[in-house]
């Protein structure tokens, strides 16, 4: 009896059991079935609960996600980014533009958009079955936030915060020297008051990853210094002492020498800390100065490839490459620093980096130059007579180069160093309330004929970004290209396995550039650039300035049509081999830009100007 109970509840039990692996089994078909019409239906979509910024995507088309994300970092970054101390408040445009010249506009932020949205469509689509279901799930229960895909120039934003709220810190400072009459005076340490830069820093990459526009307030931390005064040990004077015996420092470059003389690198005298020890070292900023207005012109020198001219067909040479050199400070200053207080010497050989030609060519006949691959066009009527200086002077420093086979062109490098000395003229650019003169104006007219002569060539596009607003010069929109020393470049590949020569000239104002090489049979097909959402410029941007009486007016900036462009471009290879690519540009709807004098502050600290259009300050300066 006792057995044939037992044999029931086994067969009960195996029932059940069988039930519930049925019930499971049949749950996980249902899951398998619901995840696979998930993933068909959201095949051209992100899936849902994924956030790009906070901003919901899921269950929008990639174009439709790509439109939203973009037309809200375009709101963002027409609003800018706001700081605020006590009473005082900068806004900072995320676009730094010129007064004169498109060509010195530059980007405080460059966003990714199509970046972002790959990042935000791979959500969910790893290739790992269970770890995309979870993500999927995670998604639709909690949501997924995607981090927007940004490049922010750090380095400017904390020069501009430090530039403008300087006036409220009291930075701290480490016990000195005083040298007067021969006597050595430690002068004591003074705490102080900054700015936490880093937590600011912070901020406002949170800002920009949330597209927020609340202003960041900033407060005031302690600054402590770095040497006390009851640090400074006798061995240290002593050492001060024996350098102060020198009657010069000398450095040294080949057959230059450069001597300093005790009056002036006693001032240079400094204390700080390395590895918890306080050590004697000259100041670097000082000393920096010292270099630069020194010896720096008598030094450096830019490199100069072969260059050569077309004349009946021929290639001739006219001017010889030669090597460049330059001053290398911050090795320099260590190795003062280094010789001078460690080794007590007082004779220092300079560091100077040689930079080697890359053209030192023997027959220039047999360097494959035959024929033009490549000409490219642009216009700058109506430029000023400063911009089209700035574009003769570019155009002859690239007429001539020589670009090696599998040489990747940097247009920024060959360009090389742009300032007086190499005979450029300033543009003025817009930094916070002043109009402050720069050098590059015109150069972008440089680039966008670089760009177009090398699609015309077929040379594979390894760098290029257009314009942040569409530019008169360089119509019709989506065919041009931007260059700003370091950063923004533009730069190609050189794959046609033989030299490419550079050719420039202009006629009338039309700047031609001409690559002369040997063509492989490739096949260039490039479609006219689509030109769509066209948006208006918004309201006038004012912008108060100390450089105009109070209340004075002054327009400097034409408004622009916001626009997006594309077109395609397809290159044939002589084997078969077929390259595809689109050339995607977007361009901000951006209004006029007038200053506006700054009025008296009345006692309650109100500003006296009265418009209907918002003040926006833009604070960069350097």
């Amino acid at each position: 009896m006792s057995s044939f109970k037992a044999v029931k509840r086994i067969n009960l039990f195996s029932k059940w059991w069988f039930r519930l692996t049925a019930f499971f089994l049949l749950l996980f078909l249902l899951i398998i079935g619901a995840d696979f019409c998930y993933g068909k239906v959201y095949q051209q979509k992100i899936y849902l609960g994924v956030k790009v910024s906070n901003l919901a995507l899921g269950d929008l088309p990639l174009d439709n996600a790509f439109s939203l994300l973009q037309k809200n970092v375009d709101n963002f970054s027409s609003q800018g980014l706001t700081y605020k101390y006590g009473d005082k408040i900068i806004r900072l445009s995320i676009i730094i533009s010129s007064a004169s010249d498109p060509d010195l506009t530059y980007n405080l932020a460059s966003f990714d958009i199509e970046k972002t949205l790959e990042q935000a469509q791979k959500y969910g689509r790893s290739g790992n079955y269970f770890i995309d279901l979870k993500d999927k799930i995670i998604a639709l229960l909690n949501g997924k936030n995607i981090l927007l895909e940004y490049d922010l120039n750090e380095e400017e934003l904390l020069k501009t915060l430090r530039t403008n709220f300087y006036e409220f810190t009291t930075p701290a400072e480490n016990a000195s020297y005083k040298i007067k009459d021969d006597q050595i005076i430690v002068q004591p340490e003074k705490s102080g008051e900054d700015f936490d830069y880093q937590a600011i820093l912070k901020k406002t990459q949170d800002q920009i990853n949330n597209l927020n526009n609340q202003p960041i307030s900033l407060s005031l931390i302690a600054d402590y210094p770095q040497v006390y005064q009851e640090e400074v040990t006798p061995e240290l004077i002593g050492e001060v002492k024996i350098i102060l015996d020198w009657s010069k420092i000398i450095l040294s470059y080949q057959n230059q020498n450069w001597e300093i003389e005790r009056n002036t690198y006693q001032d240079w005298f400094i204390m700080t800390k390395q590895n918890d020890q306080v050590v004697n070292q000259f100041n670097d900023d000082l000393l920096t100065n010292y270099l630069e207005e020194e010896i720096v012109s008598k030094i450096n020198q830019e490199v100069q490839d072969a260059k050569f001219t077309l004349k009946n067909g021929k290639v001739t040479e006219f001017q010889a490459g030669h090597d460049g050199q330059k001053l290398i400070i911050d090795q320099t200053i260590n190795k003062i620093n280094q010789e001078v207080f460690s080794e007590k010497k007082n004779k220092i050989d300079l560091i100077v980096d040689v930079i080697p030609t890359k053209s030192q060519v023997g027959n220039i006949n047999d360097l494959g130059i035959r024929e033009i691959i490549g000409i490219g066009q642009s216009n700058f009527a109506g430029s000023p007579p400063n911009r089209i200086y700035n574009i003769r002077v570019g155009s002859t420093s690239l007429n001539g180069v020589l670009i090696e086979p599998n040489e990747t062109f940097s247009l920024v490098k060959a360009l090389g160093t742009i300032d007086a000395s190499t005979g450029y003229k300033q543009e003025l650019v817009i930094k916070g309330d002043k109009t402050i003169p720069e050098y590059g104006g015109g150069l972008c007219q440089i680039g966008t004929t670089t760009f177009r002569v090398a699609l015309a060539s077929g040379l594979p596009i390894i760098e290029r970004h257009n314009h942040a607003y569409r530019v008169v010069y360089y119509e019709p929109a989506g065919v041009d290209a931007t260059i700003y020393d370091p950063k923004p470049d533009l730069r190609f590949l050189n794959d046609t396995g033989h030299y490419i020569l550079i050719q420039t000239k202009i006629s009338g104002n039309n700047l031609i550039f001409e690559f002369w090489g040997t063509k492989d049979g490739r096949l260039i097909e490039q479609t006219k650039p689509v030109i769509y959402n066209i948006t208006p410029p918004g309201p006038t941007k004012i912008i108060e300035s100390e450089d105009l009486k109070p209340d004075e007016r002054k327009c400097i900036e034409k408004p622009h049509y916001g626009a997006d462009a594309y077109f395609n471009y397809k290159i044939t290879y002589p084997n078969g081999e077929i390259k595809e690519e689109v050339f995607r540009s977007h361009y901000i709807p951006w209004p006029e830009v007038c200053l506006v004098g700054k009025s008296p502050t009345l006692p309650g600290g109100e500003n006296q100007l009265s418009t209907s259009t918002p003040i926006i300050n833009i604070n960069t300066n350097s």
